[in-house]
């Protein structure tokens, strides 16, 4: 599979994402936003990482869009002190990250070593 890592992380952002939304709702203060924008999040990177999955070549407009919502989410839980926000933040921050290397190029792939035949 092409773009292991960009994959990996974009993953780990929606997993870290719902997690997120989920602590929130056990939060004594109206974390509503927070909530809606970790959901809105973690669908869209769900979306990315099983298209990645793929060989499907135009996702280049779902990557930058990823890459948007990852930025403003992380934003959100910035302003939160709670852990499961802190983590959230930084996961966001880090898929953030590898989109915008998938967008320039900068892709660390994984090529398939051959398989041998019997």
């Amino acid at each position: 599979m092409k773009n292991t890592q960009t994959f990996r992380i974009v993953n780990e952002c929606s997993s870290t994402c719902f997690y997120c939304a989920d602590a929130c709702l056990d939060e004594p203060n109206g974390m509503v936003d927070c909530i809606r924008n970790c959901t809105v999040c973690g669908e869209v990177c769900s979306l990315v990482s099983k298209i990645l999955s793929t060989s499907f070549s135009n996702i280049e407009p779902l990557v930058a869009y990823c890459k948007s919502i990852c930025e403003a989410c992380a934003k959100i839980c910035e302003k939160h002190e709670h852990q499961h926000c802190e983590l959230c933040a930084k996961a966001c921050r880090t898929c953030a990250a590898a989109c915008d290397d998938y967008l320039k190029g900068n892709l660390t792939t994984f090529k398939e070593t051959p398989r041998e035949s019997n």
